[in-house]
């Protein structure tokens, strides 16, 4: 997936719950009223982006111009917003963890991205 990412510079992510959780290990701790989103990923350099499809976020903006951080071994992608808590991990299978803090609370959301 990383390698298709850094063809391309644009894949599409699909989260596994239906809103973020408070943590997720097997399954959703602790569900929050939050809801997730599918959206596109964009990244090339060292800069990168997420944009949620056909819906607005609590998100929208914060990673217009985010820091994308490639592992030297190209073992993950890491995207964090300029000026807020949080990150994007991409894994190469296409696995991705999306954390975010609301104030001090983190919420975590899992999907994929093809």
């Amino acid at each position: 997936m990383l390698s298709k990412l850094r063809t391309t510079g644009d894949v599409s992510c699909q989260p596994s719950h239906p809103v973020f959780c408070a943590n997720v290990h097997v399954s959703c701790v602790g569900p929050t009223r939050v809801a997730t989103f599918p959206f596109q990923l964009r990244a090339a350099g060292t800069s990168g982006s997420i944009k949620a499809v056909g819906q607005d976020t609590p998100w929208d903006g914060l990673y217009d111009h985010a820091k994308a951080t490639w592992d030297a071994q190209a073992q993950s992608l890491i995207l964090q917003p300029a000026g807020a808590n949080g990150y994007l991990r991409l894994q190469p299978n296409g696995q991705y963890v999306f954390r975010y803090y609301i104030g001090a609370t983190g919420v975590m959301s899992l999907g994929r991205c093809e």
